[in-house]
């Protein structure tokens, strides 16, 4: 291993949210630095990722925290988005991914606090389902701009405030010079955001 030759795969894990707008053009400017690398992308849930950290089966991670936590490299507001005439329902329907999720709970917390029925209209273990739902007028959802950036986030008086989200990028100890260029350029790159 040089640091301009590398053999050997460079393993990155991310929340699908980053992976839809991030890892095109993350992976581009690092192939562009190490054209010899094989690259392992794997999209989950950030528990998921920090535990495949941990045992060694990834090298790099991206995924959420809580807004105050002081590691997060940049904070996001989350936002309602979705069809404002579903305001106008009894029942407010949601779209949400599967449990464990940072977002569901949020919204979740935050129409139980207001005292606003909802139901799960919508539940899904990815993005692009829950994105259809949202765009097709089915249902609300809780996220960032990270996810939803071709849509307008909902502001609406009736609906509840939501907390903001960490952006978190964790890696390896020891890793190889490819992996922790890859490291410094999914840094900065979340600064970015």
């Amino acid at each position: 291993i040089s640091n301009n030759n590398f053999s050997g795969p460079v393993r990155i894990g991310m929340v699908q949210d980053f992976a839809d707008t991030l890892l095109t053009g993350l992976l581009a400017t690092f192939s562009s630095l190490h054209s010899d690398a094989q690259i392992y992308a794997r999209v989950a849930g950030t528990v998921e990722l920090q535990n495949l950290l941990e045992r060694r089966q990834l090298d790099i991670i991206l995924g959420f925290s809580s807004p105050g936590d002081a590691k997060a490299l940049t904070r996001a507001p989350m936002q309602w988005y979705g069809d404002a005439d579903l305001l106008r329902q009894s029942v407010l329907p949601l779209a949400v991914i599967e449990q464990p999720c940072r977002f569901r709970e949020a919204a979740t917390r935050a129409l139980d606090a207001a005292e606003m029925p909802y139901r799960i209209a919508v539940e899904t273990p990815n993005l692009s389902t829950l994105k259809a739902a949202v765009q097709a007028g089915l249902a609300l959802t809780a996220r960032t701009h990270l996810f939803l950036n071709d849509l307008e986030p909902l502001h609406d008086p009736r609906l509840p405030d939501l907390p903001g989200v960490g952006c978190v990028v964790q890696t390896a100890e020891g890793l190889a010079s490819a992996a922790r260029r890859l490291g410094e350029l999914t840094c900065g790159r979340v600064r970015d955001l």
